[in-house]
């Protein structure tokens, strides 16, 4: 199996831990329509001697009942390797008595809670103290503990090791068999490419990887065989993981296997059709626009997902301090604009006491969601925008890079072919445009080649932000689909590489592009200097500056928009200026393209100005990104939305309906520590308009059911909201 040019895993058939997604078998699962979710997170260790001595399972349903959760996760086994029921295989936690599992699952079934079980699929330290020869190994032997400080009780085990077949198949089906659990959550479920605890240097691992391809496994990218190492890896801990969903459904057809950390849109190459758990997972941080990355990409999978949203002040067990209801309510809004279910997460202090506070504020929280999840289920994204997040280009990136820190960074792939390319800051790329399009009001999905490819006709416009490493499926179909009347939008260094990183020394998209590469500026900025009406609308007339190097061309049948203006001198030591690089000339060479190609448009920037904004947040850069939209789209967007750049907009459908959700980021202002929302403020007086097929006869919103006024011109509907306070949801019948 390739994963994403990491790679060949020729071990076993492709098709052993494929499922076939996404089904209805997928859609359906247990948990699809619980959108009143409580994590308890218990986490707990036996060195104290008051470890759990205060844990009381009524008390913990009452308050779930209180609050009105519908689903729940509880753990089965936690990552110290503790067992919460009396397990025959693994370690029962000694500060338990009875079977606190099992008391879990009964008293929330007669409260028609919905439950899955949790157990970490590789942190396991009683296991691996047990057995020191299943622990994972860094390259010189070493255990690899969490956070890779021992003695911290937290020992990552090989996968590939007998633990697997030894001890946590059949634990899990110790679990399954036991208990009526409407799921199983395996944390660390990650197939990613790099991470803590993915690389592994044990015996098994070394004997493996020598068995096959002939040589030890490198310790760093610039060995031979590294992409082989990593590609051979994520095939190890694919199998792994699913072969531990073949052994819950064996026993349990109806159980939904819940992957976290699997698939996310920043750590993993290798989501595709038919390799995807029921229902996905990720630990992600609370931030809106950490969470409406991950809602976006996961949206276009097909299969149920839900994220974690932490009750504390700063993330994971800042004991102490609990989120207002308004800042919960907020992060639950982004996930349920964007068809995903927010999983309100607490964690019991370490006698197994619990706040009531937390569950006061839970109740607020789901009387939020409770109104608003009739329209919350079921729901698909309507196809507006596409952003392609290129695996081919990730691979290449991780592949060169070695570090996956340096992702984040700019990646030197070093000498190809006598140039040395730069894969410009690879996350901030993606990240960058997923804000600047949140904030811009405008609707699109996020998706990788696997899943557009297969129905890019349906988008009008694909953005390619940087997407320097493309595979010739991907480029022809993105040709064909200009050619057929498609717009792009592309950006920096988009298909100036082969899939596997490779330079090509032009565009592979440059007869749609209509220019050719040239190099890389030899300034660590540039200016753009606006020459189309439409494309400076709303702008002042400045110069707009990039912060970042451009990419020199030359014209081959587009037309120029815009001129690159550049300093007056190379840096050097020698020569500066006391306040930043003014401009001062211009470069000879176009900064913004349009080229009509087929019955299609291209627009192309020769400047990563997505990674810009996610380190500058310059409105006018946001602006004029949203102008070149607006070009590609020949003149307007299917939504365009009048509204501070606080209201993130996303358009669904449901049976008929269309949904306008509407989300209000707002934030306190602060100039240090943690995002702290205490009451979100109203936005008053938004208008949208959106473009439909046919008139529609009715337009509500939600919360409420209330008739909104609208008016009908030339296929497009006009609404106006006189306030927003959180979410809410325009439905358009």
């Amino acid at each position: 199996m390739d994963f994403a040019g990491c790679g060949q895993r020729t071990v076993g058939a492709a098709n052993d831990f494929a499922v076939r997604s996404p089904t209805k078998e997928n859609m359906m699962n247990p948990f699809t329509d619980r959108l009143r979710l409580m994590h308890i997170d218990l986490h707990c260790p036996e060195f104290w001697a008051e470890a759990l001595t205060k844990f009381d399972v009524h008390e913990m349903l009452a308050l779930l009942e209180g609050a009105g959760a519908n689903a729940a996760g509880f753990p089965a086994v936690c990552s110290y390797g503790n067992a919460y029921y009396p397990t025959r295989i693994g370690h029962p936690h000694r500060g338990l008595s009875g079977d606190p599992l099992g008391e879990f699952i009964e008293g929330s079934h007669k409260r028609r809670i919905k439950v899955y079980g949790y157990i970490n699929a590789v942190l396991n330290y009683n296991a691996g103290r047990e057995n020191p020869d299943w622990t994972m190994k860094d390259s010189a032997g070493n255990p690899i503990y969490v956070g890779r400080i021992p003695p911290v009780p937290g020992l990552f085990l090989c996968p590939n090791s007998p633990y697997r077949d030894e001890y946590f198949y059949p634990i899990l089906r110790e679990i399954i068999a036991g208990y009526p659990v409407d799921g199983m959550f395996l944390d660390r479920g990650s197939i990613s490419a790099f991470g803590e605890g993915f690389l592994c240097y044990c015996r098994y691992c070394r004997e493996g990887f020598r068995a096959e391809f002939g040589v030890d496994p490198p310790v760093s990218a610039a060995e031979p065989f590294w992409r082989e190492f990593v590609g051979w890896r994520q095939g190890v801990v694919g199998e792994f993981l699913f072969g531990a969903r073949r052994v819950i459904r064996g026993i349990r057809p109806d159980a939904a296997v819940i992957f976290n950390g699997g698939f996310d849109v920043l750590l993993e190459p290798t989501a595709e059709p038919g390799r995807l758990p029921d229902m996905m997972h990720f630990d992600c941080g609370t931030h809106p626009l950490v969470l409406g990355l991950r809602a976006r990409y996961w949206s276009g999978f097909g299969v149920p997902y839900m994220v974690h949203i932490t009750r504390w002040h700063d993330y994971w067990q800042d004991w102490g301090t609990l989120k207002s209801a308004d800042c919960l309510s907020q992060e639950a809004s982004v996930l349920l604009a964007g068809g995903g279910i927010p999983s309100l997460a607490d964690h019991p202090y370490p006698d197994g006491s619990l706040s009531p506070a937390v569950y006061e504020t839970a109740k607020m929280v789901f009387d939020f969601v409770r109104e608003r999840e009739a329209y919350c289920v079921g729901t698909e994204s309507v196809p507006h925008l596409a952003v392609l997040r290129s695996a081919a280009t990730y691979g290449a990136a991780l592949a060169r890079a070695g570090d996956p820190k340096a992702l984040s960074q700019s990646i030197r792939p070093g000498e190809i072919e006598g140039n040395t390319e730069v894969v410009f800051h690879h996350t901030k790329t993606v990240q960058g445009a997923h804000k600047c399009l949140a904030q811009a009001g405008v609707h699109f999905d996020l998706l990788n080649e696997k899943f557009l490819l297969p129905r890019i006709a349906d988008y009008g416009i694909v953005l390619l932000p940087n997407q320097a490493a493309l595979d010739r499926d991907t480029v022809d179909a993105l040709l064909g689909y200009v050619r057929a009347g498609g717009s792009i939008v592309a950006t920096g260094v988009t298909s100036l590489m082969d899939a596997s990183g490779q330079s090509l020394g032009n565009f592979a998209l440059a007869e749609a592009f209509g220019v050719g590469y040239r190099g890389r500026s030899c300034y660590p900025n540039g200016f753009l200097d606006l020459r189309s009406l439409q494309l400076a609308e709303g702008l002042p007339n400045l110069l707009v500056g990039v912060k970042k190097v451009f990419s020199e061309v030359e014209l081959c049948g587009a037309e120029e928009l815009a001129r690159l203006i550049v300093p007056p001198n190379a840096p050097s030591p020698a020569r500066f200026f006391h306040s930043g690089v003014p401009p001062q000339k211009d470069s000879g060479f176009p900064a913004v393209t349009l080229n009509r190609y087929g019955k299609g448009i291209a627009v192309y920037v020769a400047a990563p100005v997505f990674a810009d904004y996610w380190d500058t947040n310059f409105p006018d850069l946001r602006r004029l990104i949203k102008n070149m939209l607006r070009l590609a789209a020949g003149g307007r967007l299917p939504l365009e939305l009048d509204g501070p750049s606080q209201v993130e907009a996303t358009v669904r459908q449901s049976g008929g309906r269309t949904l306008v959700h509407l989300v209000n980021n707002y934030e306190e202002p602060r100039l240090s520590g943690p995002r702290a929302v205490e009451t979100v403020l109203p936005v008053h007086g938004i208008s949208f308009s959106l473009q439909l097929r046919e008139k529609p006869t009715r337009v509500t919103i939600i919360p409420g059911g209330q008739d909104v006024a609208w008016d009908w011109q030339q296929s497009e509907i006009n609404i106006r909201i006189e306030k927003l306070a959180i979410h809410s949801i325009i439905v358009v019948e």
